[in-house]
């Protein structure tokens, strides 16, 4: 007799409950938690620039470290489960696709590297932890506020002393790097929010209405990185 008729009359017989459970809990564990809305306005604008940004590759990272600090602020969470990593990786493509790139395979990452953490630091909680007491507090303090002109100086200054002393790697090809992880928790900590436009920009993401004003992208070159170094 075939093993599988012997089953048969297993399943029909099963709940319908468990096996709405099942179902419900596949599709939970594969859907993508990060909300690329908030990016839209940076993407939109980008792709309307007469200089859009030169390294698309870059500009995905900046966009997705501007959602995961949204992500962090709504769930604690500073990367997305590894469950999920193929539908983020669709739902980020999906957001950046007026700039017509396929992520990850246009820039070579790996399929989990956007469920990898810092130093095994996945929450809040935990990148609490891993800084004195003081250094958070100061974290806190300088970028709690509006984050323009020299507000915006005194709050990236902090930010690199924090991952120069405290968060020093090492990365293992993840796309939310140790030196991502105090802007992006800085971003989703501050009093105006991820969504408010000189937050955006310590993800060097430039406001819709100043880019579209000055015939400017949505991001600075990727060159302007360094920018984000001591």
């Amino acid at each position: 007799m075939n093993p599988l008729n012997l089953l048969i009359p297993i399943l029909l017989f099963l709940p319908s409950s468990i096996l709405s459970q099942t179902t419900t809990t596949t599709s939970s564990s594969t859907t993508c938690p990060l909300d690329f809305s908030i990016a839209k306005p940076y993407i939109s604008a980008a792709a309307a620039s007469s200089s859009p940004p030169s390294d698309l590759c870059a500009f995905s990272l900046q966009i997705l470290h501007l959602v995961e600090s949204h992500y962090l602020l709504a769930s604690n969470l500073f990367v997305p489960p590894s469950s999920s990593s193929s539908s983020c990786w669709s739902a980020l493509s999906t957001a950046i696709s007026p700039l017509s790139i396929s992520l990850p395979s246009s820039c070579n990452f790996s399929a989990l590297s956007i469920s990898l953490p810092c130093m095994n630091i996945s929450s809040r909680a935990a990148f609490s932890a891993a800084l004195p007491s003081q250094a958070l507090a100061d974290l806190n303090s300088s970028c709690s506020r509006q984050l323009t002109s020299s507000l915006c100086t005194a709050c990236t200054t902090t930010i690199n002393r924090v991952k120069t002393s405290y968060l020093p790697g090492p990365d293992i090809s993840n796309v939310t790097d140790c030196a991502d992880y105090p802007f992006i928790y800085a971003a989703a900590t501050n009093r105006f929010g991820p969504g408010d436009s000189p937050t955006a920009f310590l993800f060097l993401l430039q406001p819709p209405s100043s880019s579209s004003a000055n015939g400017g992208g949505a991001a600075l070159p990727p060159e302007s990185l360094e920018a984000r170094q001591p």
